[in-house]
């Protein structure tokens, strides 16, 4: 089995456009330790989920997940309807639901968490 890496994506802050965070250039982690958070699975994700624990893990804590869902344009929407806040792939950015703003992530060491686009196939 070959493993070829096509792309990296950093993971960066999603908050509602109404979110005081909303109107700072970059959010540490720490601006997240206790508000409602929107993740996905871990079955659905599991990389990103991965990220997500390991942003938390560096400030000791874990994430106040108050809602899962399924697919990441879904989280996004619902960060977009002010039900909490979350960190997905710059990405999807692109999708430029209303609503929902991108941020960079700032963590306490260390650059903010990435994820890896592969393409896996026998050689």
């Amino acid at each position: 089995i070959v493993r070829l890496d096509l792309a990296k994506d950093e993971i960066q802050a999603v908050v509602p456009a109404h979110h005081p965070l909303a109107s700072k250039a970059s959010i540490h982690i720490r601006e997240f330790q206790d508000l409602p958070f929107i993740s996905q699975p871990r079955h659905s994700g599991t990389q990103r989920y991965d990220c997500i624990m390991k942003a938390f893990a560096s400030i000791d804590s874990e994430p106040y997940v108050l809602y899962e869902a399924l697919q990441m344009p879904l989280v996004m929407s619902m960060v977009a309807a002010g039900q909490g806040v979350s960190l997905l792939p710059a990405f999807l950015n692109r999708l430029s639901i209303s609503g929902a703003v991108f941020r960079p992530l700032t963590l306490p060491k260390g650059k903010a968490p990435y994820m890896t686009y592969n393409l896996i196939g026998m050689k």
